[in-house]
């Protein structure tokens, strides 16, 4: 009988080339190879697909006939039918569970995403509720609003001055209040002048009070 071709394009090493006939040695390296196939399809490896899993099985029933010298029996055919069934249903069901599985990522980034801009926009309305309670910020300093896109202006890549009083903010330069400005306001012409760029950042803090500085 002709050599019994190996797997091709395999995930995983591959058995030693069978004797001819096979022995049962050969078998059970079929065998063998074929449950790492199944182990990889459950595990739902990657590299691992429901060809792998048909050639393996091709290769197993092959060894096995080849041990019948290439003349499988009558009741082989029919005993191999519900076993292909199975590979079948088995081959569906992992490919609606990894098209499940690839939805149920989208709805947790989704999710995610949702929750986190939930959080910034809690965080941005108590933040600037606790301004407008601390007057000018001498005994309770103002804490930190975040930008529209959810980044600290004391953080990389802007690095400003933290306002932590009224004061704070009046001592801000012209570029700098530029760059408050943008930040809470970034679909905005921004004002000519420095003053109103400090007013404008005052009420996105939550500092109520009025710009005291000299433009």
């Amino acid at each position: 009988m002709a050599p019994i071709a190996l797997p091709q394009n395999s995930p995983i090493p591959v058995p030693q080339a069978p004797s001819d006939p096979p022995t049962v040695n050969d078998f059970h390296r079929a065998w063998e190879y074929r449950r790492s196939i199944e182990s990889g399809m459950f595990a739902l490896a990657p590299n691992v697909t429901a060809t792998h899993l048909t050639d393996a099985h091709a290769y197993e029933t092959k060894i096995l006939m080849g041990r019948s010298n290439d003349v499988a029996p009558p009741w082989l055919a029919a005993a191999l039918q519900p076993i292909r069934n199975e590979l079948r249903a088995l081959r569906d069901d992992i490919g609606e569970l990894r098209d499940s599985l690839g939805e149920l990522q989208d709805d947790l980034h989704d999710f995610r995403n949702e929750t986190r801009d939930s959080l910034a926009k809690i965080r941005s309305t108590s933040t600037k509720t606790h301004n407008k309670l601390s007057a000018e910020g001498t005994f309770y300093p103002y804490e930190e609003v975040p930008f529209v896109d959810n980044s600290l202006p004391t953080e990389a890549p802007h690095d400003l001055p933290l306002l932590h009083s009224e004061a704070a903010v009046d001592g801000l330069t012209g570029p700098q209040a530029t760059s408050y400005f943008q930040g809470y306001y970034p679909a905005q012409v921004v004002p000519h002048t420095v003053a109103a760029r400090l007013l404008a950042i005052k009420r996105a803090i939550g500092c109520t009070r009025g710009t005291t500085h000299n433009a």
